[in-house]
């Protein structure tokens, strides 16, 4: 009897770890990458320290022989202050008027301080602080007055208000730093010849990256997702914004008022509300950015003078692609405008503006409007063509379209012989126009992948490619053709017949009438019907349910031993 009993204990016991070993412990990426950053600073095995003051460099010789931190303050060897752990509700490490070298790694600093926070410098030079992890109620890193100081590799989280401010400092390294919520991310005001350099910014309720009245700094290869303005700058000169991307912010991605001397190159601005704001904008260059989905205008330049746009790719915005209002002596060149909601290029109140072999086409409204309130602007050897409403409508009869010897525009709808007439209330001509021939390739967008169970139906797939000469295209599933027809330039779907169990990949390729071609490939994921999804659950609810089912054990347990006591003695 008492056998059977522990045999049907064991079962059961089994059964519970069956049970559970079919349970996915799946984990969000976000905190599987938090716990491995996290792992690099072990609290278990850090000192719980009292905060660090340091009021002057005899303070900071003082503590370092108390403390016993290595180093000599020397550029060569720094002192070096590590693996300590600070939870305070006032500032976690405090430093002023020191010049002596230090780093601070590899440590946890927790504040709920509600003014400076975890970190305050002021008049420090030669700090660092690396692979830091940094909490704060108010502002995580307050830096004043201070120069040649370094912030790398540092986590930065729940701060409420900014994660990074610096302030009246210069030659400031800030990278590789992850920051996330808050109100500002980073933020410099009156700063110089200070470098932010791939930071990834995400979540702030307000500005992710600002700029106020600093010059000679350099913002680069930051990310900055997921903000109401990405990076906003007012009042800076000399400064160079570039490889970031800025994508997801509610307002705008890069928005800069009253600057000077600026540089804005190859960005990405993309899924922003608007993409590239300038305004009051003087002697910058807007070069080589990618500005698209953007879900008003692409880029919007106003005020502004002296100024050049060249080399963008700006498309697929939900207004339109260039707008551009009351600027004088700006040279726009060598963009590619296309796929814009509205307009191509707009123009109102602008003078002097000199308009040269820019790509406008396939916009949703016209190529080029011109209002009536402009004033000796001039385009000439633009391609223009396919757009939804017109290539060009101009209402302004001091416009010039051509260079008034032998050079106009390629007009995709011009007849090959005499001038081409602009629409709109001027009645201008180009008196040199060309014929706009279709060179470009067609584009493609990409359907989802699928996943499903065997034996359901209605599974579709659907692309919507785009060109302006469409001739047919061709369906591949798994390498073998199941599909070739004609091509209007309409969506194309496909309806995929009843699939058994497997992966399977279906290519799309279109061609256009000069033989140019694009292609997609979708994956369909068939599970078999007899598959059970598994269970994907946080490590809290996992554990709750593996401590229920043990619990169940242990009572079942106990109650089977009292009502059969005499078959639980197991003394010899």
């Amino acid at each position: 009897m008492r056998k059977k009993l522990l045999s049907k204990f064991l079962t059961a016991s089994i059964i519970i770890l069956m049970v559970a070993s079919q349970i996915d412990f799946s984990f969000s990426l976000e905190n599987s990458q938090k716990s491995a950053l996290m792992n690099d600073v072990d609290p278990s095995n850090d000192t719980l320290s009292d905060p660090i003051i340091l009021l002057s460099d005899s303070s900071l010789l003082e503590q370092a022989a108390t403390h016993g931190w290595k180093g000599d303050g020397s550029t060569s060897n720094p002192f070096v202050i590590e693996r300590v752990r600070i939870v305070t509700n006032s500032i976690c490490f405090q430093a002023t008027d020191i010049s002596l070298h230090f780093v601070l790694r590899d440590s946890i600093l927790e504040s709920d301080n509600e003014v400076f926070g975890s970190i305050y410098l002021n008049n420090v030079t030669n700090g660092q602080f690396e692979n830091c992890t940094i909490v704060s109620r108010q502002y995580a890193i307050c830096v004043k007055n201070s120069e040649n100081c370094t912030f790398r590799n540092n986590i930065i989280e729940n701060t409420a208000q900014y994660a990074f401010f610096l302030r009246e400092s210069s030659i400031i390294v800030v990278s590789n730093n992850t920051i996330s919520g808050g109100r500002v991310g980073i933020g410099l005001e009156f700063s110089r010849e200070c470098e932010l350099l791939w930071n990834k910014v995400s979540g702030v309720s307000t500005i992710g990256v600002s700029l106020t009245q600093t010059e000679q700094n350099t913002i680069s290869y930051n990310s900055i997702i997921g903000c109401e303005y990405g990076l906003r700058s007012e009042q800076v000169i000399n400064s160079t914004f570039n490889g970031n991307l800025m994508s997801e912010n509610q307002m705008s991605g890069f928005d800069a008022d009253h600057i000077l001397d600026c540089d804005v190159i190859a960005n990405s601005i993309q899924y922003n509300g608007r993409g590239l704001v300038l305004r009051d904008a003087h002697n910058c260059k807007i070069i080589n950015n990618t500005v698209n989905h953007n879900s008003r205008s692409g880029l919007l330049l106003t005020d502004s003078e002296y100024d050049t746009v060249s080399c963008n790719e700006i498309y697929d915005n939900e207004y339109s692609g260039i707008s551009l209002s009351g600027i004088d002596y700006v040279q726009i060149h060598t963009n590619v405008v296309y796929g814009n909601g509205d307009a191509g290029l707009l123009m109102s109140f602008c003078n002097n503006v000199f308009i040269q072999d820019n790509m406008i086409h396939g916009n949703l409204n016209c190529g080029i409007r011109i209002s009536q309130w402009n004033e000796q602007n001039i385009l000439y050897e633009n391609s223009i063509g396919w757009n939804d409403h017109g290539n060009a409508v101009d209402n302004c009869n001091k416009t010039v379209w051509d260079n008034g010897i032998d050079r106009g525009n390629s007009w995709s709808d011009y007849n090959g012989s005499g001038v081409y007439s602009i629409k709109g209330a001027a009645n201008n001509i180009d008196r040199f126009p060309s014929l706009f021939i279709d060179t470009f390739p067609p584009r493609i967008n990409h359907p989802p992948d699928q996943i499903f169970y065997e034996g359901t139906q209605s599974h579709r797939i659907t692309w919507t490619p785009i060109e302006y000469e469409p001739s047919w295209y061709e369906v591949f599933k798994n390498s073998t053709p199941i599909e070739l027809g004609n091509w209007d330039g309409s969506a194309i779907t496909i309806t995929l017949e009843p699939l058994k169990s497997g992966v399977y990949e279906y290519v799309l390729t279109v061609y256009d009438q000069n033989g140019q071609s694009a292609n997609d490939s979708v994956l369909v994921i068939v599970l078999a019907n007899t598959s059970v999804p598994q269970l994907v659950l946080s490590p809290f609810i996992i554990l709750a349910i593996i401590g229920g089912l043990g619990v169940i054990t242990i009572v079942v347990f106990l109650e089977i031993k009292a009502r059969y006591p005499q078959h639980f003695n197991f003394t010899a």
